[in-house]
């Protein structure tokens, strides 16, 4: 089971990778600046980093909300694990 969770917590910061380095759904549409989740978006720039400049739409935004979970769950799951095998 454990091996289970490592692959899943590689899997996921790889899948975090691709998220950070794809271009946002909102590149080729005019952005507006007083768009849902600004706010979500300009924390996860400062979180993350935004080295080109471009600002996160709400949909990538999510994506990496989704896998910072499914790693904190493989995370506990893991930890949950360990105690209770020792």
């Amino acid at each position: 089971m454990l091996e289970a969770l490592n692959d899943i917590i590689s899997e996921a910061r790889l899948v975090k990778t691709a998220l950070g380095s794809s271009l946002p759904v909102s590149w080729s549409a005019e952005a507006d600046d007083a768009s849902i989740g600004e706010s979500v978006c300009d924390e996860l720039s400062d979180i993350y980093g935004n080295p080109i400049g471009e600002k996160i739409d709400s949909v990538s935004a999510a994506g990496f909300e989704m896998v910072e979970l499914l790693i904190l769950a493989a995370q506990i799951l893991k930890d949950n694990n360990t105690i209770k095998g020792c």
